[in-house]
């Protein structure tokens, strides 16, 4: 069961553990791990996709319309050139964060050793799996500012998912271009705009970025927090609010948190991180829809709109199942879990260790290693549903039905 605990948490790029990685597995069994990691990460589809172009053939026209999907492409165009930068701008990121983290982290004896340790935590980091091989997590270098600040930037940069990398490339590209043929004096480019995919990702990211270094410190400031110099309590501020994002990592002992901080963190381990990315959660773009769905009923629009743009139909019914499977999932999981372990433990302690499973996030308040067999095969089930995608998942399991009948439709009373 551990086992199998360990190894869905590294697939599903969760990072909860029942053990100590550095100690109790071996080096084969860490890269085995590592591997687990950077496939779950960028998706076996995307890694397959990658060996066909190796050997030369062309992707068929199934694995184009998977890939689609996975990647978060609303069409097929140069889905090759895609699958190529993904993988190119994933090992040049982790490359970067781990020579980064290799410099920094001169503490480690043997520079193979340092090495390994840096390429191990980049990827880790990238992948928002939270895997450590420091037995205290990152709780060391909470004041080590190059070492949280080259985490986060992994982590942020991992969840905003590959569609918007590819989009800010192409902007920065289209960008550079226009700013020479203007010194030349060419014809003028037509300036790219963000689409509004990108827009509600980078809006909402950064807005809960904010929004947790405010809360987390604010409800911290004269408890976990108290004695520390302002500079350290924004690093552990900042790093807290962008890891419960499915990253998993952490510079304070999680436990020793209050309930209200438990409860933030919660919401954020919920939301997750951006779609086509390697991170869980319900997604940034979902939470976003949802709020402008609210704004729309309550200004009476008949339509939702975002940044001057509608929002379809299908796509809010679509978010909002997600969100209903999702909290329906964490709910009975929850329950299942308490009625198992009775009061060996705490409601805010088996919720917090839930949705850290659903948003494979990683984040625990200890309890992992200590539960029954049967309440750590709920939490496998609930990594995977959470990495697949609770839509997804549900889709795959219900047969559809088409019966070409309409009913009469009549109203009934809300609110």
């Amino acid at each position: 069961m551990d086992r199998l605990f360990t190894a869905t948490s590294a697939t599903c790029v969760t990072g909860l553990t029942v053990m100590d990685v550095h100690t109790r597995l071996s080096l084969s069994g860490q890269i085995c791990l590592l591997l687990l990691i950077q496939f779950g990460g960028l998706s076996l589809m995307a890694f397959s996709s990658v060996f066909i172009l190796v050997l030369g053939k062309k992707i068929s026209l199934r694995d184009k319309l998977t890939l689609k999907e996975v990647l978060n492409r609303y069409d097929m165009k140069n889905i090759n050139h895609v699958v190529r930068y993904i993988i190119f701008f994933t090992f040049i990121a982790e490359l970067a964060g781990a020579l980064i983290l290799y410099g920094k982290w001169t503490h480690i004896q043997g520079p193979l050793t340092r090495f390994y340790f840096a390429v191990f935590h980049s990827i880790s980091a990238f992948c928002n799996a939270g895997f450590s091989l420091f037995q205290d997590n990152l709780n060391r270098f909470q004041n080590d500012a190059i070492t949280v600040f080259t985490i986060t930037t992994l982590i942020i940069t991992g969840g905003l998912g590959f569609f918007v990398h590819f989009e800010l490339k192409d902007l920065f590209i289209n960008r550079i271009k226009g700013f020479f043929r203007f010194i030349t004096g060419q014809d003028r480019v037509i300036p790219m705009k963000l689409s509004l995919h990108s827009k509600m990702v980078l809006s909402t990211t950064l807005f809960l970025i904010l929004t947790g270094i405010i809360l987390l410190g604010l409800m911290e400031y004269n408890h976990l927090l108290a004695g520390k110099t302002f500079g350290n309590k924004f690093l552990i501020a900042y790093f807290q609010s962008v890891t419960p994002r499915t990253a998993g990592f952490n510079t304070i002992d999680i436990s020793m948190l209050t309930t209200s901080s438990l409860v933030i963190i919660i919401l954020f381990m919920f939301t997750g991180g951006s779609p086509g990315s390697t991170a869980g959660g319900i997604k940034t773009t979902s939470l976003a829809t949802i709020f402008f769905t609210i704004r729309s009923i309550l200004q009476g629009r008949e339509k939702v709109t975002a940044f001057f743009k509608t929002i379809d139909d299908e796509t809010v019914k679509k978010v909002l199942t997600i969100f209903i499977l999702a909290f329906c999932l964490v709910l009975t999981a929850t329950l299942l879990i308490l009625i198992r372990e009775g009061s060996r433990f705490l409601f805010i302690q088996v919720l917090f260790e839930v949705v850290s499973a659903f948003g494979t996030v990683g984040l625990s308040t200890g309890i992992t290693s200590h539960l029954s067999d049967f309440s750590k095969l709920i939490l496998v089930l609930v990594m995977f549903t959470g990495r697949v995608g609770p839509l997804t998942f549900a889709i795959s399991i219900i047969r559809k039905e088409s019966t070409g009948i309409s009913f009469p439709e009549e109203n009934i009373g809300v609110g």
